[in-house]
């Protein structure tokens, strides 16, 4: 068959698989003697797909050449694919990581700067629109831990998240009006845990979760690297800078979490968390 034919069997562009043959790839069964018109035949459809695999995989032209050269078996060919797989899926982890990043860097320079770790500042913030559901948890629960509270509650968000295909942006971020940071006296923990929207939603008045606007706030702010069970010592240094410094808080405190990463063995040193607490302006 021409090389018209062929290609429209094997959906590769006559451009293509000209291509292919000055590179010494993929070459015609033969070239007429007369006319120089390459004829292929229905066999070398196999060899075609093959070199397509690998092509898709993101492996170069080049290689895929010197590896054909070898006359490489299926298992030959499954090794090097699950090779590449995994360089990709690392490429594709890294780069998630790098958007983390960014996304956590644009919120911070939005909302009022980066402050150092640990270090407490005063800033102002931008208005936020938000997905949230609020819930109260009884202190010391018989049936059910605060952390089996925190992972339903959040549970039941996303399945609201998913609902509705909500169209979110970072960082999400606990509210906590009274029972833990404020009024710890309280036996009720209140809080709101809150996904800022990347779009417009609207949730019917029956659903327990809401659309929000977090108003702009003037707040003291400070971040915090490592694991949760820390934070509370972050907060009490700055109620006592709050304190020295004669400012008044108003508002629940917001928890944000700008990075989490629950693989095992890396919580504590990876975690970056943000304790905002409001202040009257």
């Amino acid at each position: 068959m021409n090389i018209a034919q062929f290609s429209k069997i094997s959906g590769v562009s006559v451009s293509t698989l000209h291509f292919y043959d000055k590179l010494g790839l993929f070459s015609p069964s033969k070239k007429n003697d007369h006319n120089g018109y390459r004829e292929y035949i229905i066999e070398q459809l196999y060899g075609l797909n093959k070199i397509l695999i690998l092509k898709d995989s993101g492996i170069k032209l080049e290689t895929i050449k010197k590896l054909l050269n070898t006359q490489p078996d299926i298992s030959d060919l499954t090794t090097l694919l699950e090779e590449n797989m995994s360089t990709l899926e690392k490429e594709v982890a890294d780069r998630k990581n790098r958007i983390q990043r960014i996304q956590t860097n644009l919120f911070l320079l939005k909302n009022g700067g980066i402050p150092a770790m640990n270090e407490i500042i005063v800033k102002h913030i931008e208005p936020i629109q938000a997905l949230s559901l609020r819930r109260s948890y009884r202190k010391n629960n018989p049936t059910q831990s605060f952390d089996d509270f925190s992972e339903e509650i959040w549970q039941d968000l996303e399945k609201t998240i998913e609902k509705h295909q909500a169209t979110l942006t970072t960082p999400c971020m606990t509210c906590y009006y009274e029972g833990l940071f404020l009024d710890q006296e309280n036996q009720q923990i209140d809080l709101e845990i809150v996904e800022p929207l990347n779009k417009p939603l609207s949730i019917t008045a029956s659903e327990e979760a809401r659309v929000i606007t977090l108003p702009a706030q003037k707040v003291v702010s400070a971040i915090h690297n490592g694991d949760l069970t820390g934070i509370g010592e972050v907060f009490d240094n700055m109620m006592l800078w709050i304190e020295k410094n004669k400012y008044t808080v108003e508002g629940p405190v917001r928890e944000i979490y700008h990075r989490v990463d629950t693989t095992e063995g890396t919580e504590n040193e990876n975690r970056l968390t943000e304790l905002q607490i409001p202040l009257v302006d």
